[in-house]
Order: structure tokens, then C-alpha cells, then sequence
């Protein structure tokens, strides 16, 4: 933990975190909320991505720390797609 109340390493609702190798990660139809501390810290989110191949569908995110959805930028991340997924702001 930080002064700030956030980890250092983060976390997310749904993390699909696979930077050696993964595909096909689909996150689909998923009502994510209530992710993180109140106040704002900026690595916690409600999806968080890392792969190749993979889709975000059809989510609701709300009420979360950091980001509603988010990629980490890697090698890993190539064809991938959002698609009828709804956030709302960070930080409760």
C-alpha cells in the first residue's frame, strides 16, 4: 500500500492479465461495480485486459477506483476489441 491508500501492484474486478501468451480472453455480460477504495487510485479498474484476440462485451462498469475498462499496452495486445460496454466515471 501507498500513502494513498491504493496497492502498488493494483487490481481489478475482472483481469485477464496474460502478457506470455494468452488469446482469446472474452469478458462478456458482466455487471462489474463497487471496485477500489472510495477516493480515486488510479490502479484499480473494473476490466483490465492483457492478450491478443479477445473481445469486451455487452459489461456494465461503474463505481471504480481507476478505470471503467483498460489495456495494459504490451506486445501481447493485438486484435482485440469493446464493443456495447457501458462505464462510468472513476472514483466514487
Amino acid at each position: 500500500m501507498t500513502n494513498s491508500g491504493c496497492p502498488e501492484n493494483g487490481g481489478s474486478g475482472i483481469n485477464t492479465e496474460s502478457a506470455y501468451g494468452g488469446t482469446k480472453q472474452d469478458v462478456i455480460g458482466n455487471i462489474i461495480h463497487d471496485i477500489g477504495p472510495a477516493r480515486a487510485c488510479g490502479y484499480i479498474h473494473g476490466i483490465y485486459i492483457i492478450g491478443q484476440n479477445s473481445l469486451i462485451q455487452n459489461n456494465i462498469v461503474y463505481s471504480t477506483s481507476g478505470y471503467g475498462i483498460t489495456c495494459g499496452m504490451t506486445h501481447a495486445m493485438r486484435r482485440w476489441s469493446i464493443t456495447r460496454s457501458s462505464t462510468t466515471g472513476p472514483a466514487r
